[in-house]
């Protein structure tokens, strides 16, 4: 977060984003990140949520919004280019995200990185089109 005010305000958003009976579970003194950290793995948390928390400067928050079903396709391009390999990879292990972001981050420049977005394609195009390879760009072979 870039200040207390940001912090706040988002801790605001995030109060009124719990349905009610919830509230009571997250207000007993927890710090913001904390707060985060529960939302962000949340499966009803809304995309506006899950990208301002994506911009946190905690990477286990990044790596929850990385796996996260309701993030926005520009924020997992975003997170593609996130300076902690530990996001990187949440995202080339994650099977329910955009094809075209696990082909960005098969050039990453952090071997396992691009290695498991590698393999992370190949097994989803083998489901999506059995018998064929990852044609397209030309990095994995049908063995």
């Amino acid at each position: 977060m870039a200040n207390s005010e940001d912090a706040v305000a988002l801790k605001k958003a995030l109060i009124q984003a719990l349905p009610p009976d919830d509230v009571s579970v997250y207000n007993h003194g927890d710090n913001i990140l904390v707060w985060m950290r529960k939302i962000g793995k949340r499966a009803d948390t809304p995309g506006y949520l899950l990208r301002r928390l994506a911009s946190s400067g905690d990477p286990e928050l990044r790596i929850a919004v990385a796996d996260h079903v309701n993030t926005p396709l520009d924020v997992l391009f975003t997170l593609a280019n996130d300076e902690s390999a530990d996001v990187r990879i949440a995202l080339a292990e994650n099977h329910n995200i955009n094809h075209e972001v696990l082909k960005k981050l098969t050039d990453d420049t952090n071997p396992y990185v691009s290695h498991r977005a590698t393999q992370t394609l190949s097994r989803l195009l083998s489901i999506t089109c059995p018998g064929s390879s990852w044609v397209n760009m030309g990095k994995v072979s049908n063995e």
